[in-house]
């Protein structure tokens, strides 16, 4: 199981966002973030929201590397589905997809 700031990597990753980003956001020097993978050592406890925020997860799916299972019980498999598609997008991404509800909800109120 990946530790914490491995998943902040594959999420840094997958969400084409770099170290150094994740750092200016922090207020912290760059080295520090890539010190703790060179290390493989979780970031502070504080910083966990902070940096869960940036990545636009859950701190829960930070720390665990799953959504917690209240989150998941109010959410239909569809809900869960364009979720996970929506987190995955990139910033006009997302925006696409709320444009697209948006436009299909407009639709349906005609």
């Amino acid at each position: 199981m990946p530790s914490i700031i491995q998943r902040i990597y594959q999420l840094l990753e997958a969400k084409s966002l770099s170290a150094t980003s994740l750092a200016n956001h922090l207020g912290l020097r760059q080295s520090t973030v890539s010190g703790w993978k060179l290390r493989d050592k979780n970031p502070p406890s504080e910083l966990i929201v902070p940096i869960a925020n940036y990545l636009d997860v859950s701190p829960y799916l930070l720390l665990t590397g799953k959504e917690h299972p209240f989150i998941n019980s109010l959410l239909s498999n569809d809900e869960q589905q364009l979720l996970s598609y929506y987190r995955k997008a990139s910033v006009e991404g997302r925006t696409m997809i709320l444009l697209a509800a948006v436009r299909e909800i407009e639709r349906g109120s005609k």
